[in-house]
């Protein structure tokens, strides 16, 4: 029981494993549902050309979070690519990703709503373990 306190006081590592599982499961997805991860270029107005170095960073990714190494420079790679995607979708589809704002304010039990408070349910519970009331 000491352990899994210890462990659920490190909200890093938390976070860095359920990160490391979600590059994981990016890249199983856009494997085995290569017509969606072409879509998903398509509608970004990117060449497909770029699926297997996403596959590829996100594998790495994923296994480098998890195995504990490099994750301050996968931190930062992560956050530049991500930055990068965000930047270029509101380049893209910016007038579409306003006006769908209020889907934010609305729970939808759909894969992305419940992975969204799955997170925000995470959050809650190591503030709520780690918080020292002032």
């Amino acid at each position: 029981m000491k352990q899994i306190k210890k462990k659920l006081k490190d909200p890093i590592g938390i976070f860095r494993i359920a990160l490391g599982i979600v590059f994981l499961f990016a890249a199983l997805y856009r494997i085995f549902n290569y017509p969606a991860a072409v879509e998903e270029l398509n509608v970004l107005r990117l060449s497909t050309l770029f699926i297997i170095p996403i596959i590829s960073l996100e594998i790495i990714f994923g296994l480098l979070l998890l195995l504990n190494r490099f994750v301050k420079g996968v931190a930062v790679a992560s956050i530049i690519f991500l930055a990068s995607a965000i930047t270029w979708g509101f380049v893209v589809n910016g007038s579409a990703i306003i006006s769908g704002i209020s889907k934010l304010f609305v729970f939808n039990p759909d894969a992305t709503d419940i992975l969204l408070h799955l997170i925000y349910m995470i959050i809650l519970t190591l503030i709520f373990i780690n918080y020292k009331e002032i």
